[in-house]
């Protein structure tokens, strides 16, 4: 009857750490789509990578593309604040909103 038992949750655990594993697989999954399609949203490192910083052990990590977009939020407020103060014409502005439409279009047609 011990013996019984044991098995019996031995069975549960099991199955428990089974369920758990195949739960934690989708969520880094899901992670890694997020960053694959944050990599996808970001403009051309090169051109935005103002340190010489990277190595390239480094080229192409998660922290990298969340450094990146950090520097491209931060370009961007700038954008925005610049405009705002009047320090830019309206034209950048424009030209800076298509480019990011024209990026959003091709990222939608790879999909």
């Amino acid at each position: 009857k011990v013996k019984e038992k044991i098995s019996k949750k031995y069975r549960l655990s099991k199955y428990r750490r089974k369920t758990e594993n195949a739960k934690e697989r989708e969520r880094m999954k899901k992670f890694n789509e997020a960053f694959t399609t944050l990599r996808k949203i970001l403009p051309n490192k090169e051109m935005n990578d103002t340190s010489d910083t990277t190595t390239d052990a480094e080229k192409d990590t998660k922290v990298s593309a969340l450094r990146s977009a950090i520097s491209y939020i931060n370009c961007l407020q700038d954008l925005v604040q610049d405009c705002d103060a009047g320090r830019l014409g309206n034209e950048i502005y424009k030209r800076s909103l298509l480019l990011d439409v024209c990026e959003k279009q091709k990222i939608n047609s790879e999909k």
